[in-house]
């Protein structure tokens, strides 16, 4: 979950738009992400599903008023059945003239069978063992501690 800066009402800024990309390039950049992510046979993006987050829409925006047409846009497409409506990525926001979201979420997503099983039933407690491990011990939470303590310092 990414919240808007105390006293704001707007998790939807430039700033706040640069360090989401890069908490997600981040974790998605580490070198075992890949073994533990759902798995999609579109190999563009390491045989991995695509992360759900609002910053595939608003990435390119580079002032406050692209990143609002953006938002504007997640709006206006959200009856649509997709991943990438604004309903999806922010629950409550200030009206359809002025859309500002106070919080809003990224969802990576993992999922067995891990490399060296046959499916999800094999050796189903190894593999969550291995997950959690990797989710706790080695880099992904560690990494999301580490951005989000640097995010508070900032």
């Amino acid at each position: 979950l990414y919240f808007a800066k105390k006293g704001t009402s707007n998790v939807f800024t430039v700033e706040n738009v640069a360090k989401m990309r890069e908490l997600e390039d981040t974790l998605v950049g580490l070198s075992s992400y890949k073994d533990y992510c759902l798995r999609d046979l579109d190999t563009s993006n390491n045989g991995c599903s695509i992360v759900l987050s609002p910053v595939r829409y608003l990435e390119n925006a580079t002032t406050q008023t692209e990143i609002d047409e953006k938002v504007r846009e997640m709006w206006l497409d959200r009856n649509k059945e997709k991943d990438g409506t604004l309903l999806h990525f922010c629950k409550d926001f200030n009206n359809i003239t002025h859309i500002e979201c106070g919080i809003t979420k990224t969802i990576f997503r993992f999922g067995l069978p891990l490399k060296g099983h046959m499916n999800t039933n094999d050796r189903k407690n190894e593999q969550y063992k291995k997950l959690d491990d990797w989710l706790w011990n080695q880099g992904f939470f560690k990494n999301l501690e580490s951005f989000r303590n640097k995010s508070i310092q900032d």
